[in-house]
């Protein structure tokens, strides 16, 4: 019966949720789980906080799946909400919801393709997916960006590349023949997020782009751990920082 259910995604895509986002939401503001009545427009989702120094927050966010501050009235900041498709795409369920509009995801990744180097800044513009979560938004395995302008507007403001990339829900099963099937599909680089998230995009046709920093490598199938952690933070401060110069410029 299962697999007759896979077979007709159309049924899982335009069927409404049982438990639904909109209940979820609403069920939250009436029981005061909120300390805003708006959010802006913008989100800037990272890993972690320590990707923005503490002098930016305007104002700390309760209630959202996520430690979440104001930045000012046109970006909120987002961290801390877990890994993995999962969990960003519950995150980015209950921003949409809340009327976010638009979304700059900064992640890391490790190194699938030679010729990249640790520290290096990609958006990526292709995201095969390995990632539960992508399914039930895009039954195919390729996740394209979908407003592909503003993603070309971040990368030029970022002086990025763009990149595709292959998203996995269990890292630690990132295999040879995967890494070569990926590669050889065209990706670069390998991250838990994108994929998950340019389906949700796509589906909702909600504007996302998603930035990655290269950090640990999985060339000839051998794994090397980042050399510098503290120059990939102060690659994440600056981007951030680039992000909000150029988010408020362009709200004026």
């Amino acid at each position: 019966m299962f697999n007759n259910i896979i077979d007709n995604f159309n049924l899982i895509s335009t069927e409404n949720a049982v438990f639904d986002i909109h209940k979820f939401v609403n069920w939250k503001k009436k029981t005061n789980q909120y300390n805003f009545t708006n959010l802006p427009k913008t989100a800037i989702i990272t890993l972690s906080k320590s990707s923005l120094n503490k002098r930016f927050f305007y104002k700390k966010i309760t209630g959202l799946q996520a430690t979440s501050y104001l930045i000012n009235e046109n970006i909120i900041f987002c961290a801390n909400f877990g890994m993995g498709g999962p969990a960003i795409i519950t995150l980015l369920e209950e921003l949409k919801e809340l009327k976010v509009e638009r979304c700059i995801f900064i992640g890391v990744a490790g190194i699938i393709k030679k010729g990249i180097l640790e520290n290096e800044l990609f958006v990526v513009d292709n995201s095969f997916s390995t990632v539960g979560a992508s399914f039930f938004y895009n039954q195919h395995v390729e996740n394209k960006v979908h407003d592909y302008n503003w993603a070309t507007k971040i990368k030029d403001i970022l002086t990025a590349k763009f990149i595709a990339a292959w998203s996995t829900d269990c890292p630690f099963k990132e295999t040879p023949s995967l890494i070569n099937h990926f590669e050889n599909a065209g990706a670069a680089l390998v991250d838990m997020e994108t994929a998950a998230i340019y389906a949700f995009s796509n589906y909702h046709l909600f504007s996302s782009v998603c930035v990655l920093v290269s950090a640990d490598s999985l060339i000839d199938n051998s794994w090397t751990e980042p050399k510098n952690r503290h120059s990939i933070q102060l690659r994440f401060n600056q981007i951030v920082k680039l992000l909000i110069k150029y988010i408020a410029n362009s709200n004026k």
